[in-house]
C-alpha cells in the first residue's frame, strides 16, 4: 500500500480543537481511484470541432 500502510491499519489522527491537540483512532480502507482525461483533437476538422462543441456544451448552434 501506499505511504506504508495497510487495509485495516489502525490510523492515529491528530486534530486541534482550540488549544488542544486531540488524537483520534481511524483504520486504514483502500480504494480505486479512476481518472479519466478528454482532449481536442488539434486537427479536427470543422465539422468535428462543431459536433465536439455541440456534445461539451448540450447545444448544437442553431
Amino acid at each position: 500500500a501506499r505511504f506504508g500502510r495497510s487495509e485495516g491499519d489502525s490510523l492515529p489522527i491528530r486534530v486541534r480543537r482550540g488549544t488542544e491537540i486531540v488524537t483520534l483512532s481511524g483504520t486504514v480502507r483502500l480504494g480505486e481511484r479512476l481518472e479519466s482525461r478528454l482532449a481536442p483533437a488539434p486537427n479536427a476538422t470543422g465539422k468535428a470541432v462543431r459536433i465536439r462543441n455541440g456534445i461539451m456544451r448540450g447545444v448544437t448552434g442553431r
